[in-house]
């Protein structure tokens, strides 16, 4: 004997009248249209402050072309000219050997010393502290007393085109109590971080006025650091003597 329901019609689906449909999620999300609403208005404003915070960074790139040890009419250099013709370079120079000097530690240490990139100067904005240099940089500053490896900040305000004053003095992290003192360009001033002298770049005459200058002091092995950290040199080509730095 077979059975079967008679409520339900044959050929139809059977449904279940607890099921989720896609309207029913449209009118959910409708009916709670303000959270969507407040989540949607947090992230973009997490999104610009965290683009108008950020620091821009620039890079410089260069190109370096090693020569190659060869000398013409001879033996060794026929045969890499025969190479040569056949796609086959042969080179008397260790490309790798040089990538390795101009990334050693000794280099860049005497590179952050000649260029004094262990004092750093950076412009107080609302944005960030952006760094200066070359020709957005009016001033120098030398820490005559201090240690080479110390560090050591103070800020320092653009008076006029005769002075500035010199304050918020840190050194190794710690703040130093003391009053802003005013110095003048070219004479030497006594400071909580010793003797400093301050004088003009030849770029002065561009400076914002009214701007603080951020001056930090670091130890030249921590600045040649950084610039390792930053620096990059990878052959050209497979078949090149030519170094990209980056």
């Amino acid at each position: 004997m077979e059975y079967y329901n008679s409520n339900i019609p044959s050929g139809e689906p059977q449904t279940d009248d607890n099921a989720l449909t896609l309207k029913d999620i449209w009118a959910l999300c409708i009916s709670h249209w303000k959270w969507f609403a407040l989540s949607l208005a947090v992230c973009l404003a997490g999104a610009a402050f965290y683009v108008f915070k950020s620091v821009p960074v620039y890079t410089r790139n260069a190109s370096v072309l090693i020569k190659e040890d060869r000398k013409s009419g001879t033996v060794a250099g026929d045969i890499s000219s025969a190479f040569n013709d056949l796609g086959m370079s042969v080179t008397k120079v260790n490309v790798n050997n040089e990538i390795v000097n101009f990334t050693s530690p000794d280099l860049l240490l005497q590179v952050a010393k000649n260029l004094e990139l262990n004092v750093d100067y950076k412009l107080k904005a609302i944005r960030y502290l952006h760094t200066i240099y070359g020709s957005s940089l009016p001033v120098k500053v030398e820490f005559l007393d201090l240690p080479v490896n110390a560090g050591a900040s103070l800020t320092l305000d653009l008076v006029d085109t005769a002075s500035v004053k010199l304050g918020e003095f840190t050194r190794g992290g710690d703040k130093i109590k003391s009053k802003e003192i005013p110095a003048a360009y070219g004479d030497t001033t006594d400071t909580p971080l010793g003797k400093v002298l301050v004088t003009r770049s030849k770029y002065a005459d561009q400076a914002q006025w009214g701007r603080a200058i951020l001056v930090t002091h670091t130890s030249p092995q921590n600045a040649a650091r950084a610039c390792r950290s930053r620096l990059s040199a990878d052959i050209n080509g497979k078949n090149t003597t030519v170094i990209d730095l980056h």
